[in-house]
């Protein structure tokens, strides 16, 4: 098996667990939620545009 973020080879799925833990940490206890990030819909995106102003 292969890590997708930087290509190391590994054995099995648990070895590319504890890889993953030790190389590459998140800082997140196994939430598989995504975060709302402000801009993420193409109407958030739209509505958060600052208007330009017109002389």
């Amino acid at each position: 098996m292969e890590c997708d973020i930087c290509g190391q080879d590994v054995e099995n799925s648990e070895d590319l667990q504890k890889h993953m833990e030790r190389a590459h940490p998140t800082g997140v206890d196994d939430n598989l939620e995504t975060p709302d990030l402000v801009g993420d819909t193409p109407e958030e995106s739209a509505a958060s545009e600052v208007p330009k102003a017109t002389y």
